[in-house]
């Protein structure tokens, strides 16, 4: 009898398990982790989400919210067919056109854009409208300029990029043979992939000039400055001796933290890295460090002050 007992029990425990895990909020979930910035993570469960919501209102938001998760890790392609059905779901928001005449500028569809612009201009207000007017303009100069003869050839740097994340780069010599940049590329140090991006943490790599200008492979710099972090956008002072670098911590469900560290060049390799004292608390994100001399060095951050959102 005993054992019939804790056998009933168990069975009742398990439904109510089962049942819970049935109940779960995806919405909620989704939303989480995307106010946590974890844009790539937020897009399955965001399609989790929508094939269990059952409000159409909800529904509709999903679709603009999963758009905007790859408007934010740069798939503007991706993006655009998620806002096209936003659209047909009728999501009601001026941020939506907005958004779409965004992505679709990035892909140089101007004109579309431009109607995209005008559709938010007709509902929107404030920062949003302002946006929109930005970005008729911004299309309307990007079309006059592709119609008149460019002074310069842009090339892709084939030997140095891949189809990973490569960004900020800095020569790091004065004459100009070598040179460091951020990259999320395999051999990076993170090991896993970031929630953000969905690509692995970037490091810092470093790659060298021969007399005949081709690149060499390019290889991380020392754990001394990449950890299992984001490490990216080097700065190296007049003297080519003091780095300046930005570390974006990490955390699961939680925004990622960014600060400044520097380091001192120690024979060929660098010294331990070291954050850079603003005097503000760590709740402060500060990053992309612009040395000016060693007095004096311009960078970005969301402490109190600043303009934008």
């Amino acid at each position: 009898m005993t054992y019939l007992k804790g056998a009933v029990t168990t069975l009742c425990l398990i439904i109510l398990a089962t049942v819970a895990v049935g109940q779960k909020d995806w919405t909620k979930e989704a939303d989480l982790t995307y106010q946590a910035e974890a844009f790539f993570g937020a897009i399955d469960v965001y399609k989790k989400a929508y094939s269990k919501e059952k409000k159409q209102s909800e529904k509709s938001r999903i679709l603009f919210r999963i758009g905007e998760c790859y408007r934010m890790i740069q798939q503007a392609d991706q993006a655009e067919v998620w806002y096209e059905k936003a659209v047909a779901a009728a999501y009601d928001s001026p941020e939506l056109p907005l958004r779409y005449g965004d992505v679709l500028m990035k892909q140089g569809k101007y004109d579309e854009a431009v109607k995209k612009y005008r559709e938010s201009l007709a509902k929107a207000s404030g920062s949003v409208k302002a946006e929109a007017e930005k970005g008729i303009a911004s299309c309307e100069k990007a079309i006059k300029l592709s119609n008149e003869p460019a002074r310069y050839v842009v090339k892709n740097e084939v030997q140095l990029n891949t189809s990973y994340y490569d960004f900020s780069s800095f020569f790091a010599d004065k004459k100009f043979e070598s040179i460091m940049f951020s990259s999320t590329r395999p051999g990076a140090s993170g090991g896993s992939d970031d929630e953000i991006t969905g690509e692995g943490f970037s490091d810092i790599f470093l790659s060298q000039r021969d007399p005949k200008g081709k690149w060499s492979a390019p290889v991380p710099l020392a754990e001394t400055i990449n950890s299992a972090a984001n490490e990216g956008s080097p700065w190296l002072d007049s003297k080519y001796s003091q780095l300046y670098f930005t570390r974006c911590g990490y955390e699961k469900k939680k925004p990622f933290g960014c600060q400044i560290y520097t380091a001192r060049q120690q024979g060929k390799d660098w010294a331990e890295a070291e954050v850079l004292d603003f005097g503000v608390d760590d709740t402060t994100a500060a990053g992309h460090p612009v040395a000016i001399d060693d007095e004096m060095i311009l960078f970005s951050s969301d402490m109190y002050g600043g303009q934008g959102g």
